[in-house]
């Protein structure tokens, strides 16, 4: 064990190679100077679930589940780490967590294509726990299946077709989107040029006076990982129906993350509906107003009696405000 001095001197040289290896410092802070409110929500979201133990209260009550579930010998428990599916559902849960963080901090630094993948990940995640226990009853065979690396339904989307089908997915409106958001999702998987690193940040790191980042891909990345989080989250709270003395905890750290996105309903709302902002009135100095939308895929929408009849100077106008439009850091 090195002494309190040697410790001192090694805590100085790591806190000094953090400082000299951070990556993407310009990028990382563009995003802030442009939209502090927006990384630090999403901070303040990902930061309830560890401010109230949420992964420990998760532990302790698969814990206390596979203890009530236990057939035998209650002085005398042994588990099978590939079949006892509270075992398997608490590990599922921490990876869904820790993968959120993960996805953030790609986010931050301007790896949005990347923070997607992540974000399909927990998805999938989530996913094959909520057809595990609701759709296929905690099937053993199905639970080992998984733990093995194995298929547990011939394809993701039957997977998909199985949770929509649910009572609860349909009574929480996840069964009219879900497919959808997947299909978001999967954009970023195979580098797709809409959904490239490379476009979220446009060779702006060499050029000085670019503005470092493309604006659409931030928002787009936002409205996705704020509908994954959201959605994840009430099928999570769905599968602590079954009390334990940390349900409660477990429900109200839940519903402080609920109530934290909140503040983005209107984005949320707008990208299940495939848009990145909906219907947004720009009101013209000559005293003409343009309905504009955009959609996830970058195509805008404009709306309004007055839309054919601009001007040349009218259309410049149009197109500043709805570029000011990619740079408000508001929860609309």
């Amino acid at each position: 064990m090195p002494n309190e001095q040697e410790h001192e001197l090694k805590l100085k040289e790591a806190d000094r190679l953090l400082g000299k290896q951070q990556i993407r410092r310009e990028v990382k802070n563009k995003f802030y100077y442009t939209y502090p409110r927006l990384f630090s929500e999403l901070f303040e979201l990902l930061s309830l679930s560890e401010s109230d133990e949420l992964f420990f209260n998760i532990s302790m009550h698969f814990s206390g589940r596979m203890i009530h579930d236990y057939p035998g010998d209650k002085d005398d428990i042994k588990i099978d780490w590939w079949q006892d599916p509270n075992i398997n559902y608490s590990l599922l849960f921490q990876e869904i967590f820790d993968d959120y963080w993960a996805s953030f901090m790609c986010f931050q630094h301007g790896f949005t294509k990347q923070c997607t993948q992540i974000l399909r990940n927990t998805l999938e995640l989530t996913l094959n726990v909520f057809f595990m226990k609701f759709c296929k009853g905690e099937n053993n065979e199905t639970i080992i299946r998984w733990s093995k690396g194995e298929r547990i339904a011939k394809t993701v989307s039957c997977v998909i077709e199985a949770v929509k089908n649910t009572e609860f997915s349909k009574a929480e409106h996840i069964s009219s989107y879900l497919a959808n958001l997947y299909a978001m999702l999967s954009m970023a998987t195979h580098s797709q040029k809409k959904m490239m690193t490379s476009l979220a940040v446009t060779g702006g790191i060499w050029v000085k006076d670019k503005m470092m980042f493309e604006p659409f891909i931030v928002l787009q990345t936002r409205s996705i990982f704020l509908l994954v989080v959201e959605t994840e989250l009430k099928l999570i709270r769905y599968f602590f129906v079954q009390d334990t003395e940390f349900t409660s905890k477990i429900l109200d750290s839940i519903g402080k993350m609920e109530e934290h996105l909140k503040k983005y309903f209107m984005v949320i709302e707008s990208i299940k509906k495939g848009y990145i902002i909906h219907r947004k009135q720009i009101n013209l100095d000559s005293g003409k107003s343009v309905q504009v939308s955009l959609k996830i895929n970058n195509d805008w929408e404009l709306l309004g009696k007055h839309t054919k009849l601009l001007s040349q100077e009218e259309k410049k106008e149009l197109d500043r405000r709805i570029q000011g439009l990619l740079l408000r850091d508001d929860t609309t």
